[in-house]
C-alpha cells in the first residue's frame, strides 16, 4: 500500500513539474468585441485536470515557502529528507498541506487572517492538551482547576471564531460590490448592444470578416 502511495505520488509531482513549465495558452481579442463575449466570462480559473494540478503544485510551493519563513529548522530537516528519504519527506509534505497548508494560503492572500488562523491552531492544541489532563486528573481540585483553564481556552476560541467571521463578512462585503459594480457595466454594455445601428455595423463587420477567411488561398 505505502509502495503504491510512492509511486502515485511521484507520479503526480512529475506531472505537475512538466505542466508547470508549459506556456500559457490565450486568445487575443479586442475590448468590446461582441463575438468574444460567447462564453461565460464569470470564470477566469483553469478549468480541468491541468487546472487544478497547477493549483496543487502552487499549494505545494506556497506551504513550503511559508515552512522557510516561519519554521526554517524544520524546513531544513525536511529538505534534507528530500534526498535520503523521500518516501518519508513526501508523507511529511502531505501533512504539513493538511496541518498548515490553510494558513500558508492565508499568509500570501490575506496575513490578517493567517495570524488568527495559527491562534486558533494554539488554542486547540492547548485544548486537547487540558483535556488530556483532565481525564487523568488525581484530584477533584486539580481537576477543577483545569476545567477553569479550558473554559478560558474554549472562551478564546469563541472570540476567534467570530473575529474570523467578521472577516469573512468583509470579504464578502468587498466582493459584492465588485459585482455590483460588473452588473452595472454588464447592463451598459447590452443596453448599447440592442441598438439597432450598433447592431447592423457589427453584423456586417462580422460577415465580411468570415467571408475574408473563406476567400484566403489555402496552400495544404
Amino acid at each position: 500500500m505505502k509502495t503504491n502511495y510512492g509511486k502515485i505520488w511521484v507520479l503526480t509531482m512529475t506531472i505537475l513539474i512538466t505542466l508547470s513549465t508549459l506556456p500559457c495558452l490565450a486568445v487575443e481579442k479586442k475590448a468590446g468585441d461582441i463575438w468574444m463575449q460567447e462564453k461565460p466570462r464569470h470564470n477566469k480559473q483553469p478549468v480541468g485536470g491541468q487546472g487544478k494540478m497547477r493549483r496543487m503544485l502552487e499549494r505545494h510551493s506556497e506551504y513550503l515557502e511559508w515552512l522557510e519563513k516561519n519554521y526554517p529548522d524544520k524546513a531544513k530537516e525536511l529538505a534534507e529528507l528530500k534526498d535520503t528519504e523521500p518516501q518519508l519527506y513526501r508523507r511529511m509534505v502531505y501533512l504539513g498541506l493538511k496541518k498548515y497548508g490553510q494558513i500558508a494560503r492565508a499568509e500570501k492572500e490575506n496575513p490578517e487572517l493567517a495570524k488568527v488562523l495559527i491562534k486558533d491552531m494554539e488554542l486547540k492544541m492547548e485544548r486537547n492538551e487540558l483535556l488530556r489532563k483532565i481525564r487523568s486528573a488525581a484530584d477533584d481540585d486539580e481537576k477543577k482547576e483545569l476545567i477553569e483553564d479550558l473554559e478560558k481556552v474554549i472562551s478564546d476560541r469563541f472570540d476567534l471564531i467570530v473575529k474570523r467571521k467578521q472577516m469573512e463578512y468583509e470579504r464578502l462585503r468587498k466582493e459584492l460590490k465588485k459585482l455590483e459594480k460588473e452588473v452595472r457595466k454588464n447592463e451598459d454594455e447590452v443596453e448599447k448592444w440592442k441598438d439597432s445601428e450598433f447592431k447592423n455595423e457589427n453584423v456586417k463587420a462580422r460577415v465580411e470578416e468570415l467571408v475574408s477567411r473563406a476567400d484566403k488561398f489555402r496552400w495544404e
